[in-house]
C-alpha cells in the first residue's frame, strides 16, 4: 500500500502596509491583495520555499509588493527551496512564459544597490 501525505498550507491574505518586522514562513502561502508596502523601518523576511501570490488584476488593480526606501526585504531562496512570486492563477492552472501582466510584481524603491544576488536562477529568464 502506498500512502501519500500532503500538508495543507494556510493561505494568508496580506493587505495595506507592513510597518513592523515580520517573517513569512514556507509553512504558509501568502496572497497579496492590492498593493502591499513594506515601510517605516520594517524588514520583511521571507523563508526559503515560501510562495507569494499576487491576486489577479492589472493596471490600477494590480497586486504588488513594494519595498519602500524605509523598508527592507530579506528573501534568500535556494535552488532546492526557491522563493516563488507569481500570479494567483498559478494555483489553478499551468502558466507559461507568455502569461505576463497578471499581477504587479515586486518593486524595490531606493537610491542604492538593490540586488546582491548569490544565485543566477531566475524563473522565466532563459539566460
Amino acid at each position: 500500500m502506498l500512502v501519500s501525505t500532503a500538508i495543507a498550507q494556510d493561505e494568508i491574505t496580506v493587505t495595506g502596509q507592513i510597518t513592523e518586522d515580520v517573517t513569512w514562513s514556507a509553512d504558509n502561502e501568502y496572497i497579496l491583495d492590492g498593493i502591499v508596502f513594506v515601510t517605516g523601518g520594517a524588514t520583511l523576511t521571507i523563508e526559503p520555499g515560501t510562495k507569494v501570490y499576487g491576486s489577479i488584476g492589472g493596471d490600477l488593480n494590480a497586486a504588488a509588493l513594494v519595498i519602500t526606501r524605509t523598508g527592507m526585504i530579506d528573501a534568500q531562496g535556494t535552488a532546492t527551496k526557491p522563493i516563488v512570486f507569481t500570479s494567483y492563477l498559478a494555483k489553478s492552472q499551468t502558466l507559461t512564459k507568455d502569461d505576463v501582466g497578471l499581477w504587479g510584481g515586486v518593486i524595490l524603491l531606493g537610491e542604492a544597490t538593490t540586488n546582491n544576488s548569490s544565485e543566477r536562477l531566475i524563473e522565466g529568464v532563459n539566460e
